[in-house]
């Protein structure tokens, strides 16, 4: 699966991804709800191939690839694992 990553402005270690190609508007605001670190954003990797996993050194692409086939979308901490998708 390729994907497209996103890197927070607020917090360069925090990221969003979603399929290549996916619109990311739909998914601002659910996020936003978890951390608002996540509304104002970068594009950080176009079309990254979610086999190269020099990018995902802190934990597994599977996580990522998983995430994303079950809300469209993976957010993500460099300094943690996948971040909770669930919205309180």
């Amino acid at each position: 699966m390729n994907i497209d990553i996103y890197r927070s402005t607020t917090n360069s270690e925090k990221f969003i991804a979603i399929q290549s190609g996916d619109d990311l508007t739909p998914y601002l605001s659910v996020v936003a709800q978890v951390d608002s670190d996540f509304l104002s954003l970068n594009a950080h990797e176009i079309n990254h191939d979610t086999l190269d996993k020099m990018l995902f050194r802190t934990f597994h692409p599977e996580e990522i690839v998983q995430s994303i086939q079950e809300n469209g979308y993976a957010f993500y901490s460099l300094r943690f694992k996948l971040l909770s998708n669930q919205v309180s």
